[in-house]
């Protein structure tokens, strides 16, 4: 190696692959209630069946506005410790 070159470690693209794949579950994690409310007129758009009273399209909404908060706190625990 000459001098004053520097090389990537094994260890430096570990802590990389590392680190992409912790921003890969973060973007995951954090797609799914926006991809799902995004679908829901294409996946739940029914009458029937009426959950609590509700069409499936409310009640699938609803659900999925309710888990953002669960899904959001799953990606921050991907978050790089700064």
């Amino acid at each position: 190696m000459e001098e004053g070159r520097c090389e990537p470690s094994a260890a430096g693209a570990r802590g990389a692959s590392r680190r992409a794949m912790k921003l890969m579950a973060r973007c995951g994690l954090a797609a799914v209630p926006a991809l799902m409310l995004l679908f829901a007129p294409l996946l739940a758009n029914r009458d029937e069946p009426r959950i609590a009273g509700l069409p499936l399209l409310l009640a699938w909404c609803i659900l999925w506005v309710v888990l953002t908060p669960a899904f959001l706190y799953g990606a921050d625990r991907f978050r790089e410790k700064t």
